[in-house]
């Protein structure tokens, strides 16, 4: 697998779409990011890529402006979602480059866009790899070192011990309890 394929990989892996779809994406958001460079930066910036994805940047599309809707009439998405896919191939982008290209390209795109160029932290990265232990109860939950079927039930008691509160409750305490509905256990109130 080259290493334009393995852009193209983690880009569908990242936004959960087909290597294709990724594909398509990815030209779109280069060519886009590319129309913001300078001739010589974008040079620059594509010489660290793999040729098919410079060759994508130098194509720097003159409807850059119109990223979105160029991302959405392309994959026929939600608005949400092309945002999402734009997200996935500028995190991309932003893990193939050096930390220098990384700021040059951040300078020369619109704030929108220079947000989306970060790399994954490394906690994420820990968890995108971390393997999977099972997922129904009996096995436990993803991540979890103790599942259910393991699980030791806990002494709580039985609904036939004693009540703990049966000095407080009205239905058990000791002797004669008020009827709600006598009137002789009410105080007579005038009638006014």
């Amino acid at each position: 697998m080259t290493s334009a394929d393995a852009f193209i990989a983690n880009v569908a892996g990242h936004a959960g779409i087909s290597a294709e779809r990724a594909e398509r994406v990815t030209r779109i958001v280069l060519s886009g990011l590319g129309s913001y460079l300078a001739p010589a930066t974008r040079q620059w910036i594509g010489d660290e890529l793999p040729a098919p994805l410079a060759h994508m940047l130098r194509e720097a599309s003159s409807a850059a402006a119109l990223l979105e809707q160029r991302v959405l009439a392309t994959t026929d998405v939600t608005a949400g979602r092309a945002r999402e896919l734009i997200a996935s191939v500028c995190r991309a982008v932003s893990e193939a480059l050096s930390i220098d290209a990384v700021r040059a390209l951040r300078a020369a795109a619109p704030e929108a866009f220079a947000a989306l160029l970060v790399r994954s932290s490394p906690e994420v990265n820990a968890l995108r790899l971390a393997p999977r232990r099972g997922r129904t109860l009996a096995t436990g939950r993803p991540g979890s070192t103790h599942p259910i079927s393991e699980a030791a039930p806990r002494p709580f008691g039985s609904v036939a011990d004693a009540s703990p509160h049966a000095d407080r409750e009205r239905s058990s305490a000791p002797g004669r309890t008020p009827d709600p509905l006598a009137d002789d256990d009410l105080p007579a109130r005038p009638r006014e």
